[in-house]
């Protein structure tokens, strides 16, 4: 399910930062999207986007440059949750 593209930005992004990247949500069917209760919309269902965490975030001011170089058109992270939210689609609005 996760688009190729986005794959290959995760490997360089990897390289990148340095650190093991641990994927905490990636492509979801829509039969499992309706399970759960999900948004209809959901990003997820697209393939071309994850959310990851790191053992180690210590690199917090440099992801945001490190996704871009490494190809991905969004980045989001949410330090509650250690999660950094990667997408391979441009922001719209």
């Amino acid at each position: 399910g996760l688009d190729f593209d986005l794959r290959v930005y995760l490997m360089r992004f990897s390289d990148l930062v340095g650190v093991k990247l641990i994927l905490k949500r990636g492509w979801i069917s829509q039969q499992y999207n309706s399970k759960i209760g999900g948004d209809p919309d959901s990003i997820y269902m697209s393939g071309k986007t994850v959310s990851i965490s790191t053992e180690n975030i210590f690199y917090l001011d440099t992801i945001p440059d490190y996704a871009i170089r490494s190809g991905f058109k969004f980045v989001k992270i949410d330090k509650v949750n250690n999660l950094i939210h990667l997408d391979t689609r441009p922001l719209i609005g």
